[in-house]
């Protein structure tokens, strides 16, 4: 499964989260999950590794993460651990929290033929956001490609 680095994309959910973003980035992943966001937004939850999913993305014990999941349809407002669903289309899914200091929004884009654009967007509060996100943001990239390609890899086996 491939990750790659990419522009990120206009009029998305993702792209319209804030006026002014203070960082952006987007990857074109590529997967068999077939045509549907939310099986790849199931791959992405359930497949990472228990240190990613507690350090990087809030995601807590498998349990809090499976009554989301489970229901499957990503209803804005709905949480995921402490992501919220922020905004969704038939073809996006933005998840988003608020940190006080810093708002981080991600989201899922399905394009024709499979393959997905995942987005990152982060507006800072306060100052202590800009310092927060200038530490961790060398390891981000990191972060998001190895959750991309556990996601494109588990959404391949794990389309209902």
């Amino acid at each position: 499964m491939n990750v790659a680095p990419i522009a990120p994309i206009a009029d998305t959910l993702i792209a319209e989260a804030y006026e002014t973003p203070d960082y952006i980035d987007a990857f074109r992943v590529t997967s068999n999950h077939g045509s549907r966001v939310e099986d790849f937004a199931t791959g992405f939850f359930l497949s990472q590794p228990h240190w990613l999913a507690k350090i990087s993305m809030n995601l807590g014990d498998d349990r809090s993460r499976r009554p989301a999941i489970d229901r499957g349809d990503y209803a804005v407002g709905t949480f995921v651990g402490s992501w919220m669903v922020q905004g969704r289309n038939a073809d996006e899914i933005m998840f988003g929290e608020q940190m006080g200091f810093m708002e981080y929004r991600f989201s899922f884009l399905q394009q024709p033929g499979g393959s997905v654009i995942a987005s990152t967007s982060v507006k800072y509060l306060e100052r202590f956001g800009h310092v927060y996100f200038g530490l961790i943001k060398p390891f981000h990239r990191g972060f998001i490609r190895v959750a991309l390609r556990n996601a494109a890899v588990s959404a391949s086996v794990t389309v209902a």
